[in-house]
C-alpha cells in the first residue's frame, strides 16, 4: 500500500495505521468526518456499525451486505471501483459540516440497530415464537 501511495504521490498525505485497539479506534473515530470502505469482500464490517455509533457518516462499495447497514440518512453508498463518485462523495461531505452531522446523527439512530440489548432481544423473542408454535418468517 505504501508503495502505491507514494507511485500516487499521496504518501505524504496518507497514514497506514494497522490494527488499532478498540480505545484507539474510538478515539480516531471520535475526531474523523467522514468514514470509507470500499471492500468488497470485508462486507460485513463491524467498523461500519463503530463508525456510525460514533456519528461519522459513512461512504461506503454498494457490495454484498453494506447496503443493508447504510441508508441515504446516514451514508452513501457508491459502486465499487468507482473512484470518480467516491471521491466527489467525500469531497461534498467534508465541505459540508451540516450535512454530516445530520447524517452523522442518522448514523447514531442506526446503529442502535446492532447493540447487543436489541439483538438479544430480537433472538429472545424469535426463540419464545418458535416454542409458542409461531411462526419464524
Amino acid at each position: 500500500m505504501l508503495g502505491l501511495a507514494t507511485e500516487l504521490g499521496i504518501s505524504g498525505r496518507v497514514r497506514f495505521l494497522g490494527t488499532l485497539s478498540q480505545p484507539e479506534l474510538a478515539d480516531l473515530l471520535r475526531v474523523s468526518g467522514v468514514f470509507a470502505i470500499m471492500s468488497t469482500s470485508e462486507t460485513q464490517s463491524m467498523v461500519i456499525t463503530q463508525a456510525m455509533a460514533s456519528g461519522v457518516p459513512v461512504v461506503a462499495a454498494a457490495s454484498r451486505a453494506l447496503p443493508e447497514y447504510i441508508d441515504p440518512a446516514s451514508g452513501v453508498l457508491v459502486e465499487p471501483n468507482d473512484h470518480v463518485a467516491l471521491a466527489q462523495w467525500l469531497g461534498d461531505l467534508v465541505a459540508s459540516p451540516e450535512r454530516r452531522g445530520m447524517m452523522g446523527d442518522a448514523g447514531r439512530r442506526a446503529a442502535r440497530k446492532f447493540e447487543i440489548r436489541t439483538i438479544a432481544d430480537e433472538r429472545e423473542q424469535l426463540c419464545r415464537s418458535v416454542l409458542n408454535g409461531g411462526s419464524t418468517a
